[in-house]
């Protein structure tokens, strides 16, 4: 089974005099085929978390250990690279099709081209966007390219997936859509699911949630 395990993690930013304190001692598991939402008020470090775990940012004390393996060790050669992020922002790519945003991710670790497209196409078909894997992304809504951002996120099959309020610019019906999804999978891969969410429908449906 995957495991997540963070420890007595801080993180401080500085800014010439004046220090500003995020997290401070953080600590908790989380594991395979189940939900952990991340609650918390604006401000009150959900999306420093997931960029710590990441390895996008690096915490300033503490460890984050994944399959027994501290991944925010300096010593530790090998990249993290098992996971998938939704961040708040898509981030696709303008001059690139929905679907070449998608296999582009694929494509870096070398997936095998049939199996990535079958599961963007299933993907894209449960969550309603099939239909615009030719469009570009500025011709989609903010929520069907935040749909089209998760697709990419887990279209490598990544063993923990991390999501920044994934539902934010979804409608009611659409957000159901997605959260169905994510536990579908969930369970099919043993994956971790993390989301920083302000949604307490989403919250709700988690197997543990941190306050922060």
């Amino acid at each position: 089974m995957n495991k997540l395990s963070v420890k007595n993690l801080y993180k401080t930013y500085f800014d010439g005099e004046s220090n500003t304190s995020v997290l401070n001692g953080l600590t908790f598991d989380a594991l395979g085929s189940k939900l952990t939402a991340v609650v918390g008020e604006s401000g009150s470090g959900k999306t420093t978390l997931l960029n710590l775990i990441s390895t996008i940012d690096k915490p300033t004390k503490g460890e984050i250990i994944f399959n027994n393996t501290c991944i925010n060790n300096s010593h530790h050669s090998e990249p993290f690279h098992d996971y998938g992020f939704v961040f708040q922002f898509h981030y696709l790519v303008n001059t690139l099709t929905v679907a070449e945003n998608i296999l582009i991710a694929a494509e870096i670790i070398n997936q095998p081209k049939q199996d990535a497209l079958d599961r963007m196409h299933n993907f894209a078909e449960q969550l309603g966007i099939l239909h615009k894997m030719n469009n570009y992304p500025f011709q989609l809504s903010g929520g069907e390219r935040q749909r089209a951002a998760f697709i990419r996120a887990i279209i490598n099959k990544p063993s923990l997936v991390l999501m920044d309020e994934p539902t934010g610019n979804l409608d009611q019906e659409n957000s159901k859509k997605l959260q169905e999804l994510i536990i579908s999978i969930m369970h099919e891969q043993d994956s971790i699911f993390l989301v920083a969410t302000h949604d307490k429908d989403f919250a709700d449906r988690a197997d543990q949630i941190i306050a922060l």
